[in-house]
């Protein structure tokens, strides 16, 4: 199965954003900020194409893997060192299209930005954003492949790694990959838990050898390599990935 991983770039914004807001729909945070069910789709389909748009793909670490169809199958939005929060400029011009899309979400999404800026390292560290796949290639390892390809640079340019996983059994994922819980994050208002995660770089490792550790529960997963941009891996086994922290 060839999926080669590709960078995004403005006319990806759609596809991408259909794709996060299809597997984010379930997600504790996305649940607390529309709890109308009818409302959530077309709220966070709206947020995450300006997030989108005037965020993350400036930064430059958006990234996606497509099926045989083209259709967007799996994502991962990262911002570099530095650039976790969006400029001044494009703040500004998110503005309309940022309150447009919250609508009734615009008071938890400031609880929620409060409680994670109070919350981030300042250490200077890849931030990854989102993680998701579609459901009809989770346990390939497409999500490995997106998560091995930016670590293997966070090993080569010696930077560390942060996400905030919203549930539980993400966190048990993530750790398979070297990251270590720093602290859980209450978001006031009746909002959700999540827990902060960082992963220092392995200076020992040799380039494009990001492996996640077998999982300790239930036993049966294999050793997972994770793989470089480069690579097309053979279709692997793994548990099912599960999203990052979106916000």
């Amino acid at each position: 199965m060839d999926t080669p991983i590709r960078p995004a770039g403005p006319p990806q914004i759609g596809a991408v954003a259909a794709q996060l807001a299809a597997a984010f729909i379930n997600d504790p945070v996305m649940c607390w900020m529309w709890p109308v069910p009818q409302h959530r789709l077309i709220g966070m389909l709206r947020l995450f194409t300006v997030q989108l748009r005037y965020h993350h793909l400036p930064g430059g670490g958006v990234s996606f893997i497509a099926a045989p169809d083209g259709s967007v199958v799996a994502s991962a939005v990262w911002d570099p060192p530095g650039q976790h929060n969006p400029s001044t400029v494009n703040t500004l011009r998110s503005v309309p299209s940022m309150v447009d899309a919250l609508r009734t979400g615009v008071r938890p999404a400031m609880a929620l930005r409060h409680a994670l800026a109070a919350a981030h390292p300042i250490t200077p560290h890849w931030y990854l954003n989102k993680l998701a796949t579609a459901a009809e290639v989770r346990g390939h390892g497409v999500a490995t492949q997106l998560l091995g390809a930016q670590l293997n640079t966070c090993d080569a340019t010696h930077t560390n790694a942060y996400l905030e996983a919203t549930r539980a059994d993400t966190v048990g994922y993530y750790k398979r990959f070297g990251f270590t819980v720093t602290q859980q994050i209450v978001v006031p208002g009746g909002g959700p838990t999540l827990w902060g995660m960082l992963r220092p770089p392995d200076k020992h490792r040799h380039p494009n050898t990001v492996t996640a550790a077998p999982a300790t529960a239930g036993g049966g997963q294999p050793h997972v390599p994770g793989y470089g941009a480069r690579a097309a891996p053979p279709p692997q086994r793994w548990p099912t990935p599960v999203p990052a922290r979106v916000r």
